[in-house]
Parts: C-alpha cells; sequence; structure tokens
C-alpha cells in the first residue's frame, strides 16, 4: 500500500505542477521563465518520475548511468527526432549524466517536443522494463497516459529558457527567493550541491531508507520543521520544496506514519515475483500451444486441401476408365482381362490412399481437441494463481501473521494454514483446490 501511495503521489505532483503552469501562463498569460516557480516544481517532479524505481546500470569503467542514456537509447531504437540528443552532446560544460538529462528536459520545453519525446521512449515495454522496476510508473499504462495527456498540454504554453546553463550538473537554475535563510539576508541563489556528494533517489519514494542530504541543504530542512503547519509550504517558493526530491521525500515520510515491516515486504516481493516468473513461463507455453495449434490447423487445411484434389483425379479417373471400358466394349464384345484386373487394381489403391488421408485427418483433429483442452487447462492454472494472496490462505483465506506457520502446496505454490494442513500429507503435500482438482481429474 504504501508503494502504491508513493507512485500515486509521484504521478499527482507531476498533474499539479502542470496544473499550476496552465493556470498562470495558459492563454497566452505570458512565458514561463527561469525565474518561475512553477517551472522549478515541474522539473523536480519530472526528474523524480524519471528516476523512480530505476535499475542501477553501469557502464564499464564508467559513471552510474541515469535517465539520460535511457532517452537516448530509447530514441535511437525508435528512430526519433535526435536533434535533442545532439544538442545536449554538443554541451561541452555537461559531464554528468545527470546534468545532460535536465538539459534535455529544459531543450524539450523549451520546443515543445517533450511529450512526444517520453512517448516515442515508452512505445518499447521491454526496453523499458530493462531500465525501470515494476513499481516505476512508466510501466503503468494507465499512469503513462495520464503522464503524457498533461505533458502534451503544455506544448500550448510558451517556454523561454536559457538553453546554455553550465551548472545542470549540481542542480537546476535557481533563482526565485528563499525565506528560509536568515534574516538578512532574504534574496539570492540557492546554494549548490557539493559535485562529489551522493546522488541517489530510493525506489520506495518517501522511505526512510537510502536517503543521503547534503549539508547546503539542513537549514532548509530544519526550517520546514520549525515552521507552522500552516507555512512550512508557503515559507519557500515552489522551486524549494516540490522541485527538490529530497524534499519531497521528507513530506512523504511525515505523511506515512506506518512503517511496514521489511520482512513481510520482503515476503510478498518474493511471493509476487514468483507469481510474475510462473506467469511469465505459463505465458510462454501458451504461446507455444498457441503456435503448435495454428500449426495443426495450417497441416488439416493442407491435407483436406490434399484430399479434395485426390478424390478430384480420382473422379476423373474413374470417368477415363468408364470411357475406356465404353471403347473396349464397342471395340468386342468380350474385352481383355487383364485391362479390366488393373484398372480394378489402380481403383483399389486409390481407394486405399483416400483411406489413408481420411485417418490422417482424423488424427489431427484428435490431436487439435487435445491441444485446445491443455490449453483450457493451463489457463485456469494461471487464473487460480493470478487469484491467490500473497499473504492468505488458499483455502480459508486466512491473513498470516508473522509466527504463522505456513505449508506451501507442491503444485501451484499456494501457502496454507495450520487449520487448513491437517491433512496435508495425506493429499500428497497439495493444498485442497489442486487436490479436488486431481480427484475430479481421476474421476
Amino acid at each position: 500500500m504504501a508503494e502504491k501511495g508513493a507512485i500515486l503521489k509521484v504521478t499527482k505532483d507531476l498533474r499539479a505542477a502542470v496544473s499550476a503552469i496552465l493556470q498562470g501562463y495558459g492563454d497566452g498569460q505570458g512565458p514561463v521563465t527561469d525565474t518561475s516557480a512553477e517551472l522549478h516544481r515541474l522539473c523536480g517532479c519530472l526528474e523524480l518520475l524519471l528516476q523512480f524505481d530505476q535499475k542501477e546500470q553501469k557502464s564499464f569503467l564508467g559513471p552510474r548511468k541515469d535517465y539520460w542514456d535511457f532517452l537516448c537509447t530509447a530514441l535511437r531504437r525508435q528512430r526519433g527526432d535526435m536533434e535533442p540528443i545532439h544538442f545536449v552532446r554538443s554541451q561541452d560544460k555537461l559531464k554528468t549524466p545527470l546534468g545532460k538529462g535536465r538539459a534535455f528536459i529544459r531543450f524539450c520545453l523549451a520546443h515543445g517536443q517533450l511529450a512526444e519525446a517520453l512517448q516515442l521512449c515508452l512505445l518499447n515495454p521491454e526496453l523499458t522494463r530493462e531500465w525501470y522496476g515494476p513499481r516505476s510508473p512508466l510501466l503503468c499504462p494507465e499512469h503513462q497516459e495520464d503522464m503524457l495527456d498533461s505533458l502534451y498540454a503544455l506544448n500550448g504554453v510558451a517556454f523561454e529558457l536559457d538553453l546554455q546553463q553550465p551548472d545542470l550538473d549540481e542542480a537546476w537554475p535557481m533563482f526565485s527567493e528563499s525565506h528560509c535563510s536568515s534574516s538578512t539576508q532574504t534574496q539570492g541563489r540557492r546554494p549548490r550541491k557539493n559535485k562529489h556528494a551522493p546522488k541517489k533517489i530510493p525506489a520506495t519514494y518517501g522511505g526512510p531508507e537510502n536517503v543521503q542530504i547534503e549539508d547546503s541543504h539542513t537549514s532548509q530542512a530544519i526550517c520546514l520543521q520549525d515552521a507552522p503547519s500552516g507555512q512550512q509550504l508557503a515559507g519557500l517558493p515552489g522551486s524549494h520544496i516540490l522541485g527538490e526530491p529530497w524534499v519531497l521525500q521528507g513530506l512523504a515520510t511525515k505523511e506515512d506514519s506506518t512503517v511496514e515491516n521489511p520482512q513481510v515486504q520482503t515476503e510478498v516481493t518474493r511471493v509476487a515475483r514468483r507469481e510474475e516468473q510462473a506467469e511469465v513461463s505459463l505465458q510462454d507455453e501458451i504461446k507455444s500451444l498457441r503456435l503448435g495449434f495454428r500449426k495443426a490447423e495450417e497441416q488439416a487445411q493442407s491435407q483436406e486441401q490434399l484430399l479434395r484434389q485426390q478424390e478430384g483425379e480420382l473422379q476423373a479417373l474413374r470417368e477415363q476408365l468408364k470411357e475406356e471400358a465404353e471403347a473396349q466394349r464397342c471395340c468386342t464384345i468380350h474385352p481383355p482381362l487383364d485391362k479390366q484386373q488393373e484398372a480394378e487394381r489402380r481403383d483399389a489403391m486409390y481407394q486405399e490412399e483416400l483411406g489413408g488421408q481420411r485417418d490422417l485427418v482424423q488424427a489431427m483433429k484428435r490431436r487439435v481437441l487435445e491441444l485446445i483442452q491443455e490449453k483450457d487447462r493451463l489457463w485456469q492454472r494461471l487464473q487460480h494463481l493470478s487469484s491467490m494472496a500473497p499473504g492468505c490462505c488458499v483455502a480459508c483465506s486466512k491473513i498470516f501473521g508473522r509466527l504463522s506457520r505456513r505449508y506451501p502446496c507442491r503444485l501451484c505454490g499456494g501457502l496454507l494454514c495450520h487449520t487448513c494442513s491437517m491433512d496435508y500429507k495425506k493429499r500428497d503435500r497439495c493444498c485442497p483446490p489442486c487436490a479436488q482438482g486431481g480427484e475430479a481429474q481421476v474421476t
């Protein structure tokens, strides 16, 4: 539930940032510039979305890959517009993948190409799964549609941005006021992060682990904690609150008061991964069965066509034989006995071949029925696996506690509670649904 809430919060923050820009700058109200707090909020939400549950990938003797490498790979495979890629690579002052990814986002915003570029990058689900984990909103079709709809709405807004920013490797450019500093200092740019400071975005979005905050952010975090609840968001501009992932994580940590047990999370993740692997294997087996079924149908059709062709040839031969017999009858009253025997022998041979072809067609039809039944059994098994709750008993749906004893079924992998497993060994270590299914097959 916490992971689902984190995903919903990421997409909700992005929609809120887009709505703020549309309200403030839509309908020709003016261009969005680098001093706009709404721009800082939007850029932070986009970067957090592209880094959410991103798998760790490293190049040989190189730095850790970021969403910039994913965008380059996806656009190159889809053969999309490479103008943003060429522009970012022409910026010699940008050294890190993070800075290049930020320059890519700013270039696409300025040229109205952000929604189209992201849509091209998400056209290959296999490539997206290689770069992101299963909790990423980029792998959910509903979240993808909401994100692209929101970004396409920004095409009607003008962005006048300085695309030659040399310090994007350190942080997003910010020029708005900061009210969290001392009373004597009320204006100025936000202090940059150290170049060698660790940068890590956790996949759980808002968990208490794996969050590293630089020393330059400590004063702003203290201001957020000490300020009243009504002034925490008013004391800082949107660029310092919703534009930085570390503040979003801090707010999410305060809102989420319940922390799940790591062992329960690990167990749920392991069961879910096992179900996904079983589902993938079943899908592959179903695909192979469908392919075999399709080949069997094609063979049956070809055999039927060959049978019809042979029946036509047989009919033509019969007519020819009849004509020859009539001609011989006209020539002589007693036709030669050997020709008649040859014709009968050929007729018997064709009849035998025709019977063999019919038997082959019947065998193919029986095989097709067997494949259909096997496919139905696999589909029912897949539905049974998908309907199982990972933390509940298969028989009585009892929710397992920490100290609950569990008995796994050797057929479907489901878990039984201690009450439902009284005759566990008598059923050959099977759950009641699998045991009933086996008895039904025996009867």
